[in-house]
């Protein structure tokens, strides 16, 4: 357990693949992939990438990125980060509520929230696993 400072993340991951697996209060696990980003550059960016996607593991369905100029997002001040404007993690997430917009900048407009998460715009993080590999 090392909390929930997004700033971890700057250490942990720059440049590697992200992938974050979200169990919600609603007991739905769900989350999202990325590649690429650089954490350690303070400032709010807008990463490309082609290759990200959202899941569902309840639903066993995968989501890829449709606008892959807006694949990830990483606030300034690390307040957030966000997979599009489908997937807002907020730093303090256990205490704080994280919000899906699903689908915006992933799958299609034929998918829903309820594909997604259970159908829940504002959701409270339960565990999380933020996983990082070297290329």
């Amino acid at each position: 357990y090392d909390g929930d400072d997004l700033n971890l993340l700057r250490h942990y991951c720059d440049g590697d693949r992200l992938i974050i697996i979200i169990k919600a209060d609603n007991g739905k696990r769900f989350g999202g992939y990325v590649s690429g980003i650089k954490l350690r550059e303070k400032k709010t960016n807008k990463y490309k990438n082609d290759s990200a996607f959202l899941f569902s593991l309840d639903n066993l369905k995968q989501y890829h990125v449709s606008n892959s100029a807006n694949a990830f997002i990483v606030d300034d001040s690390m307040s957030y980060i966000s997979f599009g404007n489908d997937l807002e993690i907020y730093n303090g997430f256990f205490s704080k509520e994280c919000v899906a917009r699903f689908p915006n900048d992933y799958g299609s407009m034929g998918n829903t929230l309820e594909d997604l998460n259970g159908g829940a715009t504002y959701f409270r993080i339960e565990e999380i696993e933020i996983l990082t590999t070297s290329y």
